[in-house]
């Protein structure tokens, strides 16, 4: 299995299928400080590229973690904004299934999931086909529905990572699922891009599976 890579990428789109010119890593030696922006720019001046000549702009929307999200989807906005490229939101669990796609196909050539975002009993999760296609919108999806699931998709693998609630992780062995780590790559989010829906920046929002611990400690304090 892949490792994941955090950065960005640069491609130029020729005959159906972007053509990479340049990957760029994240540094992550002081992940206090955020280098999205200075990546960004690292990556178009190796492949000599001014920001202004950016035709479209692919940004992996969750879910995920709360912060790193949020950065980049407002970073995304404000690049489309300001050059005018076209903006797509991209769900993390579909670029997480192109990355995936050809091994999983070798591998079990069948349906399965993406699991993300997960907390307390249960997690995020989207079904694929075995061609990467997502079949199910992803849903909140616990260790008793998750049998509903597999029932009615014949998943036969699930892509979690070792946040993946214990119950959860219990039934899918008792299921025979095969659970595979994730690995993010920024090509992914572009491949996947392919099959997602632009959206006007003004509208780019990153994707929540659950409503914000905020409002819910808040609804907690009004009862």
């Amino acid at each position: 299995m892949a490792k994941s890579f955090l950065g960005v990428a640069l491609a130029r789109w020729e005959e159906h299928a972007w053509q990479p010119l340049h990957v760029e890593p994240l540094a992550q030696e002081t992940p206090q400080h955020d280098d999205l922006a200075r990546c960004i720019e690292r990556c178009c001046n190796a492949s000599s590229v001014q920001p202004r000549q950016l035709r479209v702009i692919a940004v992996s929307a969750g879910p995920g973690g709360f912060t790193s999200v949020r950065i980049a989807i407002v970073t995304a906005k404000i690049m489309a904004e300001v050059t005018g490229a076209i903006c797509i939101p991209v769900p993390t669990c579909h670029a997480l299934a192109a990355q995936h796609a050809h091994l999983l196909k070798n591998a079990v050539a069948a349906p399965f999931g993406v699991a993300l975002a997960s907390k307390g009993a249960d997690t995020f999760l989207t079904v694929f086909d075995a061609d990467a296609q997502p079949v199910r919108q992803g849903t909140l999806c616990d260790a008793a529905r998750l049998i509903t699931l597999v029932e009615r998709s014949q998943i036969t693998a699930l892509i979690a990572d070792r946040f993946l609630p214990p119950a959860m992780l219990e039934q899918a062995t008792l299921l025979g699922l095969r659970i595979f780590e994730p690995a993010f790559h920024p090509l992914a989010v572009l491949a996947a891009a392919v099959r997602c829906q632009p959206v006007d920046p003004i509208h780019l929002m990153p994707i929540y599976p659950r409503e914000p611990e905020a409002v819910t400690k808040w609804r907690a304090m009004r009862h």
